[in-house]
């Protein structure tokens, strides 16, 4: 077990992805199209996105077996597909 620990970390520090079918996703933990997020150093290496879709638009994200899936709707209506 290691330590808890803090990471600060900027908004301008996070980079954006711009994916077909009108989404933009912000990569905070993991990696998304080749864009690694600023967080690391975590055992469980999470995957933590803010994902922004257009009116009409979709994302697409394959989930490897065996990992969990939490989406938080802040705006809008949202539809999540097994």
């Amino acid at each position: 077990m290691i330590a808890p620990r803090y990471q600060n970390i900027h908004a301008n520090e996070i980079v954006a992805v711009q994916r077909d079918g009108g989404a933009t996703v912000r990569v905070i933990a993991g990696t998304v199209d080749g864009v690694v997020g600023p967080i690391s150093g975590i055992a469980a290496e999470p995957m933590y996105l803010d994902v922004s879709i257009a009116p009409h638009g979709s994302f697409n994200l394959p989930i490897p077996r065996g990992h969990s899936v939490f989406a938080y709707v802040f705006r809008g209506r949202g539809k999540v597909r097994p």
